[in-house]
């Protein structure tokens, strides 16, 4: 409805029609109506809610239902068969593993821990990280080359959730190296942020996919969710920083974490 301003009033309109019957109304036909004015904005939002809860829906069922019909098939062959075989059950672990993954992430969105801020080195929970992912590092027989600032990097972050991020960027720097390679880690202060880059020698990611970057369950791995990422991008967000994504087609991909400095 318009004011007399010019201004728009959202409402929502309930009309009921009552038929005329007999003599009622002189034939004519009567209706009410009764105008409620309602929050555009607070709709509109609720709308987006629920798009993004039909997305993430259709995602997760789409995720665990692969590795549900693996467990079932295996389960079927075993029980036709008397004989235990160790190949079907390697295989239906890794597939209970996925499922316990994409649970794990989607709690951490969805509920995450009270959050435990604090000064803290981001090269000292950079050198935490690496040491938890050397096992996978030297499996893939890639060279990680650091550069880093002499200096300690101050932020006020949740050291465990920073952790998290930064093991998702390696790991996926890693995942993305289909041959032997380098992957090229900067830790430096810039202006007012603590910053960490990480560069693959991957096969890249295509322009047009740019913007897809963490969004739910987008992934340009074969075995991904995209939820690790789109989490990463949730925690940076929650420490008032930034995400950045270079990429070229055969050269490679950089992510670039920028953290508020906390200098006392």
């Amino acid at each position: 409805m318009r004011k007399k301003d010019g201004s728009y009033l959202w409402t929502e309109m309930n009309i009921q029609l009552y038929e005329p019957v007999g003599q009622a109304f002189n034939g004519e036909a009567v209706f009410t109506m009764r105008i409620i004015p309602i929050d555009r904005d607070e709709e509109l939002l609720q709308n987006d809610k629920l798009t993004v809860i039909g997305q993430l829906a259709a995602g997760i069922a789409h995720e665990i239902r692969n590795p549900l019909t693996s467990l079932k098939g295996f389960i079927q062959l075993m029980k036709s068969d008397s004989k235990i075989h160790e190949h079907y059950l390697k295989i239906m672990e890794t597939e209970i593993n996925e499922i316990e993954t994409i649970s794990r992430e989607l709690m951490v969105l969805a509920k995450p821990n009270p959050a435990d801020f604090k000064i803290c080195n981001l090269i000292s929970i950079f050198e935490n990280s690496m040491a938890l992912l050397e096992g996978e590092i030297f499996q893939k027989r890639v060279k990680i080359i650091t550069k880093i600032e002499h200096r300690p990097v101050p932020i006020y972050a949740d050291e465990q959730r920073i952790k998290q991020v930064i093991i998702n960027l390696v790991k996926n720097a890693v995942e993305a190296m289909e041959q032997q390679g380098n992957i090229y880690i900067y830790i430096f202060r810039k202006d007012q942020f603590g910053v960490i880059s990480i560069k693959d020698e991957g096969k890249g990611i295509p322009e047009e996919l740019m913007g897809k970057i963490g969004k739910p369950f987008f992934t340009t791995k074969n075995n991904g969710n995209g939820l690790g990422l789109m989490m990463c991008y949730k925690i940076v967000e929650e420490h008032n920083g930034t995400i950045e994504v270079e990429s070229k087609l055969g050269e490679g991909t950089t992510f670039t974490v920028r953290l508020p400095l906390k200098i006392r």
